[in-house]
């Protein structure tokens, strides 16, 4: 007699009358289900963190906890297709067979597929289960994201075609390929996309695959438009003006792209409403990014995310940005960012904004690949803007931007961030701040009361007048702050810094991490040698170094003195300050000057002495 399985066994198992789950309503349990196979819905992304188990093993798994959980599951099609068809998750090294098992399990519901075929993971079982749902269920597809990672592998598949066929339920769209390796059959073809009938469909994302962008009927109900490739400013402008209702426009333009001939052809076409635009992201020749930016009327809460690069000289990029000025404008009349990052070399110009959930972003980043004469246009966008609600503001610039020292506007915009109270910067990026010239009627960082100049690799013993200089000017300017943070003191020390000159600036707190614990010192005190970190000899010579922690559970590890709480020892709690594993080289634990010793051991584990040779 065959022995059933395990999984038999669960299956048909009676749940216990006193077990509350088992009580639960089935409208309920069939709630909780459809929660935990919520993967992501509407809006599909590829940049989705993995879940730490994917949605379809969730819902196999529970499908096996009894005959009634499995009834239930099975009877109701619309969580087998809540858990995408997520290729990836399927297990098609070998078979498909559990992948038609799944599909069909869906019955006649609308269904999501994903797929990423990446290079050397994706085996053939997938490639060809993917173009026969594509081929077959097409009609009931309602989401479909399809990405190819890899220029090698063979899907020059002709059931590619079918996303030319006409579809009523398909609401998303993201087929991304790689540059220059768009697959044969999207370019031998001359049809329209959905046959130009797709009445449900709000989002569509297509990178390296040519297709006609025209005024066909479905881009008028579309919220998402996200595109990448060799698309002319002036068709992307005529396919926008029929979309009243996008929220999110992106365009990657090819880095290689040449730009437009005339730079000024732009000022001949019609300008685009949007008035629902809610973010838009741009990639590519700076010329050409800002034609766009410049024919938009965007709403003032309009996001942006502009990145591009130019060869353009002082005189040409003037009149150009001024594009980035309305957007500046309406965005901070609007929103009020906590954090402004500015990032600076001779090259580049950075200004970010914190990423946030409940608005959109605002960045820009533009790269002179023959290096900025200047940077004055550029802060120039910003001087009528309002950073009334910026807490914290980070400055990193690198050595050699000689032209800031001069630059008016450059100082307009520092004048502007009268709210800042925390300052993170470099050590010498302070010396962009303290060489602007004073004003009697201006205050700069007049709110300010924390500066971190620990960013990065720390700071050197060639910082300490950098920060002396900067305090300086700060008081000079009627501003003052109350704390500033030097960094680690290992690294102080290493380097041998002094910072006792800070003592002059009274009532200063200088704050800095040692091994175990957060130090400070207030200036003023009278015992300045304390911010000597010139490398003492007694604290060279009692410098502690930890032994190296095993990789066994580090549950059974404690230190030796009973100095902490007994909860600490137990082996069924892993203390905070214990790993887990074996930490990178020289990683200080909490609690640093006490060796590690074995709580106990089993009797696999005991050390084997040797017997004596008589």
């Amino acid at each position: 007699m065959v022995k059933r399985s395990r999984v038999h066994r669960i299956v048909n198992w009676r749940s216990p009358i006193g077990s509350p789950i088992y009580n639960v309503p089935d409208e309920i349990l069939l709630t909780i289900f459809s929660v935990n196979t919520i993967s992501s819905g509407e809006q599909l992304t590829m940049n989705e963190y993995a879940l730490p188990v994917a949605p379809i093993t969730t819902i196999r798994l529970s499908s096996q906890v009894c005959r009634h959980w499995r009834e239930l599951i099975l009877g109701c099609p619309a969580l087998w297709r809540a858990t995408t068809l997520n290729l990836n998750e399927l297990s098609l090294s070998r078979s498909d067979n559990w992948a038609k098992e799944v599909l069909s399990r869906t019955k006649k519901a609308l269904i999501a597929v994903r797929v990423v075929f990446k290079e050397d993971r994706s085996p053939q079982a997938m490639i060809s289960f993917f173009f026969k749902v594509l081929d077959e269920e097409w009609p009931r597809i309602q989401h479909l994201e399809a990405s190819v990672d890899t220029r090698a592998g063979d899907y020059d598949d002709d059931r590619w075609l079918s996303i030319f066929r006409p579809t009523e339920n398909l609401r998303s769209i993201s087929l991304h390929f790689p540059m220059d390796a768009t697959p044969k059959p999207f370019l031998s073809t001359t049809s329209v996309l959905f046959s130009d009938h797709a009445p449900s469909l709000r989002s569509i994302s297509i990178r390296h695959m040519p297709f006609q962008l025209s005024a066909v009927p479905w881009l008028s109900q579309l919220t998402e438009l996200r595109l990448a490739g060799q698309f002319a400013p002036g068709s992307i402008l005529a396919s926008l003006s029929a979309t009243p209702s996008l929220e999110t426009f992106e365009i990657l333009y090819p880095r290689d792209m040449v730009p437009p001939n005339n730079s000024n052809a732009h000022l001949n076409w019609s300008k685009v409403n949007l008035p629902k635009l809610k973010c838009l992201i741009t990639r590519g020749p700076l010329e050409a990014c800002l034609m766009l930016l410049d024919q938009i009327i965007a709403p003032p809460e309009c996001g942006l995310d502009f990145g591009s690069h130019t060869y353009s000289a002082e005189e040409s990029l003037s009149p150009a940005v001024g594009a980035l000025a309305r957007y500046c404008e309406g965005y901070f009349k609007t929103y009020n960012p906590p954090l402004i990052e500015l990032t600076l070399c001779p090259s580049q110009f950075g200004f970010h904004t914190l990423r946030q959930s409940d608005i959109p972003p605002f960045d820009i980043r533009i790269e002179n690949l023959n290096g900025f004469p200047s940077m004055s246009c550029l802060f120039k966008q910003f001087v009528n803007c309002r950073f009334s609600g910026a807490s914290r503001f980070r400055f990193d610039a690198e050595n050699g931007i000689t032209f800031l020292l001069t630059d008016p506007h450059f100082s307009k915009f520092i004048s502007l961030l009268s709210s800042v109270r925390r300052l993170e910067t470099l050590a010498k990026s302070l010396v962009y701040l303290s060489q602007i010239p004073t004003q009697s009627d201006v205050a700069f960082f007049p709110s300010l009361e924390w500066v971190r100049v620990a960013r990065g690799r720390g700071i050197y013993p060639e910082s300490v007048p950098q920060m002396i200089d900067f305090l300086l000017w700060l008081k000079s300017s009627g501003g003052s702050i109350q704390s500033i943070d030097i960094g680690v003191q290992t690294g102080l020390e290493d380097r041998g810094v002094d910072l006792s000159p800070l003592e002059q600036f009274s009532g200063l707190n200088v704050q800095w991490s040692s091994i175990s614990d957060r130090e400070e010192y207030i200036c003023g005190s009278g015992t300045p040698e304390r911010l000597n970190f010139l490398g003492d000899p007694m604290l060279l010579e009692n410098r502690y170094e930890p032994p190296p922690i095993p990789s066994f559970p580090a549950s059974r590890y404690v230190f030796a003195d009973s100095m902490f709480h007994p909860s600490f020892a137990s082996s069924t709690s892993t203390p905070a300050f214990a790993y887990s594993t074996a930490p990178p080289p020289f990683a200080y634990s909490a609690f640093p000057r006490e060796p590690l010793r074995l709580l106990s051991r089993s009797r696999d584990e005991q050390p084997r002495r040797r017997r004596r040779r008589s």
